[in-house]
């Protein structure tokens, strides 16, 4: 065995690869704890971790892997860069794994689990979602983590055919796997009030979703009022209810009133098919590229689990939201701040055309919002539990 590292983190995909808020929810994390711990980070989906010859260098973390080695400063997977140099003379090598089905821990990715436990010794374990929680297994000497990013027997991909996990996931499935976990990290108390109740875990620690605390300067307002989304179902089913329902009554009290859809989303949508003030503006890989121009941001949900990260995007710009019960699930706290949540449409609408026409009250709450992302929710406050409780349990582990 090598020298012991601290902190291992097990998971399908790289944690910096551009994604939605599951990817930053878990970037934010291991950024959090690479400022106190020395953090390696595992992808055991043979069909991600093979794929780029060269993995990403100056990361507060280190990627490790059983076929990975170091070219210099550079971490390279060897099956990769074979690849790139067969290529380069033509020759046929075998191809990728086919990646696996979405929610499940082959035994490809198991078999990488376990070359990699037979390498070096971790104080901490954490897998990246439930049902990665088999790969404990391979650690018997480590606290052993999962970060649950939501409580997924009751997330709506429950019963869908195409995820045969979650098809038949019910609480006392999920907690089979949870339970193979010391600890959990839930995503707000709102979670881990509900894992305290069907799991054997009774104290779990509530990390929220972060970001880095950076300044930006606003230049104008010239997007007006936007909704920031992915093509994820809830988000259409919310976009649909806002512009059939709300903005028509939005643009009763405000003819002028203009509504901006980025991201993701505009993919599901045909531009002439917008409602009047309407328009699409694509994506960006700088959400700054957007909310330096945006009065207010729109969060529409009307369904859905966990803590939505477009509203803690927004507060980090120091914007207003204007957001449903649903879209502020775990967060509810935010209404003492810049957010408003209404439900009737009449209200939504109302709300949305309240701050669009006085710009002095979107000004103030925009300030709240920012102090409030300040407060909770940059790296180093919405982590600071969980760093607290992995030094705690290191400091006991060595004086044993």
């Amino acid at each position: 065995m090598t020298q012991v590292s601290r902190i291992l983190f097990i998971t399908s995909s790289y944690p910096e690869w551009i994604g939605g808020g599951a990817l930053n929810y878990a970037r934010g994390i291991l950024e959090a704890l690479s400022t106190r711990f020395s953090v390696d980070v595992l992808v055991a989906d043979p069909n991600r971790s093979y794929r780029d010859w060269k993995l990403p260098d100056n990361l507060a973390y280190r990627h490790v892997h059983p076929d990975y080695f170091k070219l210099g400063r550079s971490t390279v997977a060897f099956p990769a860069l074979i690849k790139k140099i067969a290529s380069k003379f033509g020759l046929k090598t075998s191809p990728l794994p086919e990646p696996p089905p979405p929610y499940e821990l082959t035994t490809a990715m198991k078999q990488t689990i376990k070359r990699w436990a037979a390498v070096e010794d971790y104080a901490i374990v954490i897998v990246n979602y439930f049902w990665m929680t088999p790969a404990l297994d391979f650690f018997p000497n480590s606290l052993k983590v999962t970060l649950t990013h939501d409580v997924w027997h009751k997330h709506i991909s429950v019963g869908d055919p195409r995820y045969p996990l979650l098809e038949r996931l019910d609480a006392k499935t999920e907690a089979s796997y949870l339970n193979k976990s010391d600890t959990l990290i839930a995503i707000s108390e709102h979670d881990a009030t509900i894992f305290r109740q069907f799991t054997t875990v009774k104290d779990p620690i509530i990390s929220l979703p972060s970001f880095p605390s950076k300044k930006f300067d606003k230049k104008d307002s010239s997007l007006g009022s936007l909704v920031f989304a992915s093509g994820y179902q809830p988000n259409i089913d919310g976009l649909n209810w806002l512009l059939n329902t709300v903005w028509p009554l939005v643009l009763q009290r405000a003819k002028s009133a203009q509504l901006s859809i980025g991201g993701q989303i505009c993919k599901n949508l045909d531009s002439e098919q917008l409602p009047t003030g309407t328009q699409l503006i694509g994506g960006c890989l700088d959400p700054a590229e957007f909310y330096q121009h945006t009065q207010i941001a729109i969060v529409p949900i009307l369904k859905g689990t966990g803590v939505k990260t477009k509203i803690i995007e927004a507060l980090q710009f120091g914007i207003p939201v204007v957001t449903t019960p649903q879209g502020l699930l775990g967060i509810e706290f935010l209404t003492a701040y810049g957010v408003i949540i209404e439900s009737c449409p009449d209200r939504f609408s109302q709300a949305i055309t309240s701050l669009l026409e006085n710009h002095g009250e979107t000004k103030r709450l925009g300030k709240l919002n920012r102090t409030a992302f300040e407060k909770y929710f940059t790296t180093e406050s919405a982590n600071e539990t969980l760093v607290k409780r992995f030094e705690k349990y290191l400091l006991s582990n060595n004086d044993q």
